[in-house]
């Protein structure tokens, strides 16, 4: 097959079978055949402006593969606008690539997994997401247990307003999976409210998942991930109504 493709001229890539491929299809296809398909593609990549859309509806390893050999090499005809993920390891991959990437055009990000990451790094991820509008993002308090503690969200929150970062960052909704119910802390309820939003900024909110109910008077707060889970185990079977899924 390789053979047959290599007889055919580069216009024919470059004018018809190019144009049928969305970029991720045409690199994910092409891109490691050899050094000719690698040049055709920079060559009918750089004809146009791209939008790249990474979706929940791509493989994991075809993820994976656009984060490694995609991403980082982006040109300026390639704007990566969007990261919707299922998999954990395709995220974990991002984290520890995204320092490669041009998160420029970035306006989306949307992890529906749990993931296990630390709260610093989801920090430095959306400060280097200078035009980020929409992040969405489920975590366990495993690895790091401040994603639970109200005064490390007050002090990011407050450092992001004073930057006027509430004007481009319209929708932020977390959901924190508590390892410990002991994790939950120093949430201020003349701060937040009892849907986890954020001086009544309805567009940033933290909502915690505790295996035990918690009250105000620990200064602390159990908010559920959504009304139909009603424990650890609610989130292993998906219900209709459920935000957040273990995956």
């Amino acid at each position: 097959m390789i053979s047959l493709l290599e007889n055919l001229p580069n216009e024919i890539f470059i004018h018809e079978i190019f144009t049928y491929l969305s970029i991720i299809d045409l690199n994910y296809e092409f891109f490691l055949l050899n050094e000719r398909f690698r040049t055709l593609i920079k060559c009918f990549s750089s004809r146009k402006r791209h939008h790249l859309h990474l979706t929940r509806h791509i493989g994991i390893h075809q993820s994976i593969f656009i984060i490694d050999y995609i991403l980082p090499f982006l040109n300026e005809n390639h704007q990566f606008i969007s990261l919707e993920l299922n998999y954990v390891d395709s995220f974990l991959r991002f984290m520890n690539n995204y320092s490669q990437i041009n998160t420029n055009y970035l306006d989306k990000i949307i992890i529906t997994s749990f993931v296990d990451i630390s709260f610093n790094s989801l920090i430095d991820l959306v400060f280097q997401c200078s035009q980020l509008r929409e992040l969405k993002i489920n975590v366990l308090t495993n690895l790091d247990s401040s994603w639970a503690n109200g005064r490390k969200w007050n002090r990011w929150f407050e450092n992001m307003r004073k930057h006027h970062r509430q004007n481009i960052l319209r929708e932020l909704d977390i959901c924190v999976w508590c390892i410990n119910h002991s994790d939950v802390i120093n949430f201020d309820p003349r701060l937040w409210n009892k849907d986890g939003v954020f001086r009544d900024d309805k567009n940033w909110r933290v909502r915690l998942k505790s295996d035990q109910p918690l009250t105000w008077r620990l200064a602390r707060r159990s908010v559920e991930c959504s009304r139909s889970d009603e424990d650890y185990v609610a989130l292993m079977h998906p219900k209709q109504n459920s935000t957040c899924t273990l995956i």
